[in-house]
C-alpha cells in the first residue's frame, strides 16, 4: 500500500467531517459498522510494516487500507469459521510477520494467502484456548499467556512450544500482563502476585521468580494484584497494583527488594493521589505518568523521584484539567504529548506547561468521538492517532 493513496483517502474522509462542535485544534472522524467494520467494540489497533492499519473488535479482525475496511474472521486448521473470536492482542514479530491473540488462541497471517492462520507446531498441532497477551524475546521467540492454563513459549524457528504450568515449575497461572525486558527476561502480572522468568542463557537453568506481598517484608510488593507492568529508558521495571505502585531499579530485579514504593497520602508523606493504579508511562523528559482509577494522573518526575508527586485531577471548577479521575490507559505520542484514556473520554496533555485539551463524546456533534469509553490507542507513522472505543474506532489529525 502507499503512503500517498492512505493520505489522500484519509483527507477524502476530513473533509467531509463537521470541523465544528468542540473547537478542537485537531480534527476528529469516526469509523463504525456502518464503514464496514464488523463490530464497533475495539480492543487493538496495530499498524504494520506496509502502512495497514489492523483494529481487533469482539468479531474478528479488519484491515484498513486508507480506503476501505475487509473484515476477516479466524479459521481452524480445517479452514471452518470460528465465531465468538474476540481479538485481545495484534502484534508482529522481528521479521515483520503479523500476530494476533484472540479468544480462540493465537493466529498468524499469512499474507501470501490472505488469511489469519492458527499456530501450530511441527506435529501439525494447535493449542486453541483463550490467549491474553503476547510478547517475543530478544531471540524472537514468543511468549503468550492463556488464563488457568500457563504460559506457552514457541520457538518460531523450531516450529515447537512449553507449556509451564504449576505442575512444570511456575508459580501460578492466571496473568494480567506480559512483557520481555531489555535483557530478554519476561515479566507477567496477576492477581496473586509479580513473576519474572529468567530464560536459560541467563543461568544453567531457567527459573521462575515470584514477587508477592509479605507483610514481615516492608521491601516486598505492597499488593499482590497486578495492573500493568512497565519498564522505563533506564531499564527500572514499575508495577502497578491494587495498593500503589512498586519499582524495581534495574541493579535491584535480582535482590527483588523493592526500592521505591507509592501508596496513597494517608500512608506516606509523598505518595500517589489513589491506590489503584492501572497504567504507567514515560515522557520524553524521563519523567513517569502514572494512571489511577479515582485518583486521576500523578506524575513522579525524573530529577527528584524520592520527594515529590505531581498531581492531574478532574475538577469542573477549573478550565485546565482532565475529563475524568478514572484513568485506564496512558500514552506518549512522537510529539511528546501524554494522551490519557479516562471514564470520562480522552485528554491530551503537554508535558511543558500541563495544559489540556479535552476530546469527549457529543450527541449531537458528530465530529466529537463516538464513545467516551476509551479501549485502545496507537499512532500512526504519519502521527495520527486512532483511538478504539466501545463504540467504534476514531482517527485524530493534526
Amino acid at each position: 500500500m502507499m503512503k500517498c493513496a492512505t493520505n489522500i483517502a484519509i483527507l477524502y474522509f476530513l473533509a467531509f467531517s463537521n470541523l465544528h462542535g468542540q473547537n478542537l485544534p485537531f480534527m476528529v472522524t469516526r469509523f463504525d459498522t456502518q464503514d464496514g467494520i464488523n463490530q464497533n467494540s475495539i480492543y487493538s489497533i496495530f499498524e504494520d510494516r506496509f502502512g495497514f492499519l489492523w483494529i481487533g473488535t469482539s468479531g474478528g479482525v479488519n484491515r484498513f487500507d486508507g480506503y476501505e475496511f475487509q473484515s476477516y474472521q479466524l479459521s481452524s486448521p480445517e479452514q471452518v469459521l470460528l465465531s465468538d473470536s474476540r481479538i485481545n492482542q495484534i502484534t508482529a514479530d522481528q521479521d515483520s510477520n503479523l500476530w494476533i491473540c484472540s479468544s480462540l488462541g493465537i493466529f498468524k497471517f499469512n499474507y501470501h494467502l490472505d488469511r489469519f492462520e492458527p499456530l501450530k507446531d511441527n506435529q501439525g498441532n494447535t493449542y486453541n484456548f483463550l490467549c491474553t497477551g503476547i510478547t517475543f524475546d530478544h531471540l524472537g521467540n514468543l511468549w503468550a499467556t492463556f488464563p488457568r492454563k500457563g504460559l506457552m513459549k514457541f520457538s518460531l524457528e523450531e516450529s515447537k512450544w512449553k507449556i509451564y504450568s504449576e505442575e512444570e515449575g511456575i508459580p501460578i497461572n492466571f496473568f494480567t500482563c506480559i512483557i520481555s525486558d531489555f535483557s530478554g527476561s519476561i515479566w507477567l502480572g496477576s492477581l496473586q502476585g509479580l513473576i519474572r522468568f529468567i530464560p536459560k542463557y541467563f543461568n544453567e537453568t531457567e527459573k521462575f521468580m515470584l514477587y508477592e506481598h509479605d507483610p514481615e517484608n516492608p521491601n516486598s510488593l505492597k499488593n499482590d494484584v497486578i495492573h500493568c507492568i512497565f519498564q522505563d529508558s533506564r531499564g527500572n521495571i514499575w508495577f502497578g497494583t491494587n495498593n500503589g505502585i512498586g519499582l524495581l531499579r534495574e541493579e535491584q530485579i535480582l535482590s527483588g527488594n523493592f526500592s521505591l514504593k507509592y501508596t496513597t497520602k494517608g500512608s506516606e508523606p509523598f505518595g500517589l493521589s489513589h491506590d489503584d493504579v492501572r497504567s504507567v508511562s514515560e515522557d520524553n523528559s524521563g519523567n513517569i505518568w502514572v494512571a489511577t482509577r479515582g485518583g486521576g494522573i500523578n506524575i513522579i518526575p525524573a530529577s527528584n523521584t524520592e520527594n515529590y508527586i505531581k498531581t492531574i485531577f478532574a475538577d469542573s471548577r477549573l478550565s485546565n484539567t482532565i475529563n475524568h479521575n478514572e484513568v485506564f490507559s496512558l500514552f506518549c505520542d512522537s510529539w511528546g504529548q501524554i494522551w490519557a484514556g479516562t471514564h470520562g473520554g480522552l485528554s491530551q496533555i503537554s508535558t511543558e506547561d500541563i495544559s489540556i485539551t479535552l476530546i469527549q463524546h457529543d450527541r449531537s456533534d458528530l465530529s466529537s468521538l463516538s464513545s467516551n469509553s476509551i479501549s485502545a490507542l496507537l499512532e500512526d507513522r504519519e502521527g495520527n492517532l486512532w483511538v478504539g472505543t466501545t463504540a467504534g474506532l476514531n482517527i485524530i489529525t493534526r
